[in-house]
């Protein structure tokens, strides 16, 4: 019952944010996710960290972290855009070069709990949304991804979203 109060609590918090942001900048809450592949997930904290995968590649649940952006193949993502519209934005999963999906592990929806790669199943803990400003947002617990700090092998957690920290802001980058 927690839960679903919980989720109500942010569903109800999401569309009065979102309804402000479309009234105030012509923008929703959420926008649609950039298409394609090849693309680096840089963080916002200082340094030029990127969502990195662990190089043991075919193994299913590695946790992922934040480690200096060199753009080699476990530092590249894909776009899996979802039929899901949610605020007037397309969830979307995030797929590694081994095709593994971005997961919340254990499907938990605590504060801290870690990201992995996962074989792809699609539900809700494998689905994110984007807001304009770069968080990233879990679409089953409703929390952001974070990186713990500007450091070689951060790790990376869903937690509380503030909407204002470096280490919840994320963007795509076409890894040329």
């Amino acid at each position: 019952m927690k839960h679903v109060l919980r989720w109500l609590n942010l569903s109800l918090a999401v569309s009065a944010v979102g309804l402000l942001a479309t009234t105030a900048s012509g923008q929703g809450f959420f926008q649609n996710p950039p298409s394609g592949h090849n693309l680096l997930l840089k963080s916002g904290l200082p340094g030029g960290f990127c969502l990195d995968e662990s190089e043991a590649s075919g193994l299913a649940n590695r946790i992922v972290y934040a480690f200096q952006c060199h753009g080699r193949p476990n530092q590249r993502w894909a776009i899996a855009q979802d039929e899901e519209v949610v605020y007037g934005a397309h969830a979307f999963s995030l797929v590694g070069a081994d095709g593994k999906c971005l997961d919340v592990q254990d499907a938990k929806v605590g504060d801290h709990t870690p990201l992995q790669l996962f074989p792809c199943h699609l539900r809700p803990n494998q689905r994110f949304l984007i807001t304009p400003t770069g968080n990233i947002v879990d679409r089953q617990a409703g929390k952001c991804v974070t990186a713990a700090g500007p450091s070689d092998r951060a790790p990376v957690f869903i937690d509380e979203c503030r909407w204002n920290d470096p280490a919840q802001h994320w963007s795509f980058t076409p890894n040329l």
